[in-house]
C-alpha cells in the first residue's frame, strides 16, 4: 500500500515546500516595502507641481516622525543645500526667481531617498526691453549693406522669456515708409536685418514684446561713393594784383542715387598758377557743396583749376585769365639819403593800387631779399641800415622786374625799363 501511495506523498511534500517559500518571500518583501515607504514620507504624502512660475513661493513640510534630512537643489544657475527649519524646507526667493529645470534630491544619512524635478517658467517680458543695433550707420545703396536689430526679452527677474515669444519690429524709413515685422524668439533672442534703401536719412527703430517696450534706436543711412561733379567761379576781379580773392565752388556732389555726399567730404583742388607753379588746396563739403576762396595771382596769365575726390572722382577744368594789375611803375634811388622809392603804382582803372601790396626788393651782392608794402601808391625803403656795399638793387612786382646800379654818380636815378 505504501508503494501504491508513495508518488502522491512526494507530490504533496513538494507542494507544501513551494507554498512555504512563497509565503516567506511575500512576508519579508512586504516588510521591505513598508520600511522604504517609511523613509520616503513627503513625496508620497505631498504632491509637488511639475512646474511653477518664476517668483512663486515653495516649501515642503516633513512629517513629525521624519528622519533627519537634507535637500539638494540643482539648477542651471547653481547648487544649494537646504536644511529644514521646524521640519520644513523653505525654498529661497533667489532660487525661485530663476527660470529653468530645478532638481530636488532628498538625502538622509548620506543616502538618496527621494528625487523630484520642477520646471520654473519665466514670466511675461518686462520693461525696458533690451535691444541692440549694429552697425549704427550703413550706405544707402539699395540693399547692398545692412544692419541688424536684436532684442533679448526678459522677465522682471532677468530670465529669458519662453521660446517663440512674439517680438514686433517697426522701422520708419527715410523714404517715409513704415515697415512692421513679427519675429518670434529663438535661442533666447529675436532679430531682424535692416537692408539699406536708396534715400539717405535716419531709420527710426521701435521694438515691443507683449506689453514691454524698448528704447528708440536710430540707424543712419549715409550717401555712397560720389560721382563726377563740376566746379565754377564767381566774384571775379580778373587782375593779377595778389590782393583780391575769387570764390570757387563745386556743384552739388552726389552719389549714384542722387543723394548729396556727407558733410565733411574732402575735396582736393589742384591749381596751376600763372607763373607755372603748382599747388593743391583742400575744402570740405557742406550740403554737398565745397567752397574755397583763392587769391589772385601776382603775374598776369592763365590759372588752371581742377578738383578731385579720393583721387579718382574728377571735376571739369577751369581756365581763368588774369590781366596785369599794374602795367608799369617807376623806380628811383637817392644815393645821398639812400632812399629807394617805387611808384606810383597805378592800377588798371587809373587808381592807386590797394595798400599792402608787396614789392620784392633784392640787394646785390649777397642776394638779400626784402619785402616792402605799398602805402598810398608808393613803396619806400631806406637802405642806411643795410650792410655795405650795395652794388645793385632789383625790384620785382606784378611780373615786372627792374634794377638800379647804385654805383652811378647821379644823386637820383630813375629806372623805367621793364626788364634788366
Amino acid at each position: 500500500m505504501y508503494q501504491k501511495y508513495k508518488k502522491y506523498l512526494w507530490g504533496l511534500l513538494a507542494l507544501f515546500l513551494v507554498a512555504g517559500m512563497a509565503a516567506y518571500f511575500l512576508f519579508f518583501q512586504s516588510k521591505n516595502i513598508h520600511s522604504t515607504q517609511s523613509n520616503r514620507p513627503f513625496l508620497y504624502q505631498f504632491s509637488l507641481p511639475s512646474y511653477l512660475y518664476a517668483g512663486s513661493k515653495l516649501s515642503i513640510k516633513l512629517p513629525e516622525n521624519a528622519p533627519e534630512c537634507q535637500l539638494l537643489l540643482n539648477s542651471s544657475w547653481g547648487t544649494w543645500w537646504l536644511t529644514p527649519s521646524k521640519n520644513e524646507f523653505v525654498f529661497p526667493d533667489s532660487v525661485m526667481m530663476q527660470s529653468g529645470l530645478l532638481e530636488l534630491n532628498l538625502f538622509t544619512n548620506k543616502n538618496l531617498i527621494a528625487e523630484k524635478q520642477i520646471f520654473i517658467r519665466p514670466l511675461q517680458p518686462s520693461e525696458p526691453l533690451e535691444t541692440f543695433l549694429g552697425s549704427k550707420s550703413i550706405t544707402a545703396d539699395a540693399g547692398e549693406h545692412w544692419s541688424m536689430i536684436t532684442a533679448i526679452p526678459t522677465d522682471k527677474f532677468i530670465n529669458p522669456v519662453k521660446k517663440n515669444t512674439p517680438v514686433q519690429f517697426d522701422f520708419y524709413r527715410p523714404s517715409g515708409a513704415i515697415e512692421t515685422y513679427n519675429i518670434p524668439t529663438k535661442n533666447l533672442v529675436s532679430y531682424k536685418k535692416i537692408y539699406s534703401q536708396q534715400k539717405v536719412g535716419k531709420t527710426i527703430v521701435s521694438v515691443k514684446a507683449a506689453k514691454a517696450l524698448g528704447k528708440e534706436k536710430e540707424l543712419l543711412e549715409i550717401p555712397g561713393y560720389p560721382t563726377s561733379f563740376n566746379i565754377e567761379s564767381d566774384e571775379l576781379y580778373l587782375f593779377a594784383d595778389a590782393r583780391q580773392y575769387f570764390k570757387l565752388k563745386t556743384s552739388i556732389i552726389k552719389d549714384k542715387f542722387g543723394n548729396a555726399v556727407s558733410d565733411g567730404t574732402l575735396v582736393a583742388i589742384n591749381i596751376k598758377d600763372t607763373d607755372g607753379s603748382e599747388r593743391q588746396l583742400t575744402s570740405y563739403t557742406i550740403g554737398g557743396i565745397a567752397r574755397l576762396m583763392i587769391q589772385n595771382p601776382i603775374i598776369a596769365g592763365t590759372m588752371q583749376i581742377s578738383a578731385h575726390i579720393y583721387g579718382d572722382v574728377e571735376s571739369n577744368r577751369l581756365d581763368i585769365k588774369f590781366r596785369e594789375a599794374v602795367r608799369d611803375f617807376q623806380v628811383s634811388y637817392n644815393k645821398q639819403t639812400e632812399e629807394l622809392k617805387v611808384g606810383p603804382m597805378i592800377g588798371s582803372m587809373g587808381q592807386y593800387i590797394a595798400d599792402g601790396a608787396e614789392v620784392k626788393v633784392i640787394l646785390s651782392p649777397g642776394q638779400k631779399q626784402l619785402v616792402v608794402l605799398v602805402t598810398d601808391g608808393y613803396a619806400k625803403l631806406n637802405l642806411k641800415q643795410e650792410q655795405k656795399p650795395i652794388e645793385k638793387i632789383i625790384i620785382k612786382f606784378a611780373g615786372i622786374e627792374k634794377y638800379i646800379n647804385t654805383q652811378l654818380e647821379a644823386k637820383e636815378t630813375n629806372i623805367n625799363d621793364k626788364r634788366p
